[in-house]
């Protein structure tokens, strides 16, 4: 990890495992976690980006932060190493005052420094990462449209059966096939998971609300599927579809 300088850091609220998580990572160029070494256990932690390098504004600052974050939640999400990890407020590296800013999302999608992705598109990160890291996610996410949507729609939306659907419909989209799909989510050799996963998440009368319709007077499916199934099944697919991108990326360069 980085150790700054940085124009802008932000005081962070967490759980305690995040940092192992993190830190058990490979080294991040878009977040960075900057930890007090004088300190064996600190009670504080402050985040930054090398992306603020030539923000002046406090809340271009906080909105760009704030979606790099949530890039990086959902990257760890998809890995099945979920953490809380949220900005508790802004301040210009070495000042003691806090600035005053919209702490809302402002649901900015691409919050990349375009100067530094053309610096940096190499292939320092993919020779380590075998594309399966989250730093190496996130880093890709600069460059390809699949990658950065992927972990915006998680990332905004949760993992949720709409998302879920959604993350199933982005391997479509980009060529798998049904036999394909049932191969990759057969995490217990089960290849017939998949009409269940449709037919569920399509149910209002299987899952109400957090079905993907409204009712239709239908009978829920016989063998619903629960939600820790689905996810997980969808996640194994999610992370094979990553891999493919990120390897045909770092092929281009």
């Amino acid at each position: 990890m980085l150790t700054g300088p940085f124009v802008w850091e932000f005081n962070v609220k967490y759980q305690d495992p995040f940092l192992a998580v993190i830190n058990g990572d490979l080294a991040h160029q878009d977040v960075d976690v900057l930890v007090d070494t004088e300190d064996a256990k600190p009670d504080w932690f402050t985040a930054s980006s090398r992306h603020l390098e030539r923000v002046s504004e406090p809340q271009e600052a906080w909105d760009r932060m704030t979606a790099l974050v949530r890039l990086c939640r959902s990257a760890y999400a998809i890995r099945g190493k979920a953490f809380e990890f949220s900005l508790a407020d802004v301040h210009k590296t070495g000042s003691p005052s806090v600035e005053n800013v919209n702490a809302n999302d402002s649901g900015l999608l691409f919050p990349f420094d375009e100067r530094l992705c053309r610096a940096q598109r190499n292939g320092f990160i993919l020779r380590q990462a075998s594309g399966e890291a989250s730093a190496c996610w996130l880093f890709v996410s600069r460059y390809d449209p699949i990658v950065l949507s992927v972990l915006n729609f998680v990332g905004m939306a949760g993992l949720n059966w709409v998302t879920l659907y959604a993350l199933m419909e982005f391997c479509t989209h980009c060529g798998w096939s049904k036999v394909r799909l049932q191969q990759k989510g057969a995490i217990d050799g089960d290849s017939s998971w998949l009409n269940r996963f449709t037919h569920t998440a399509n149910s209002f009368e299987a899952i109400g609300p957090l079905s993907r319709h409204g009712p239709k007077g239908q009978q829920p499916p016989k063998n619903e599927m629960s939600q820790p199934e689905a996810q997980k099944r969808i996640l194994a697919c999610i992370r094979v579809l990553l891999k493919e991108w990120v390897d045909a990326f770092a092929e281009s360069l």
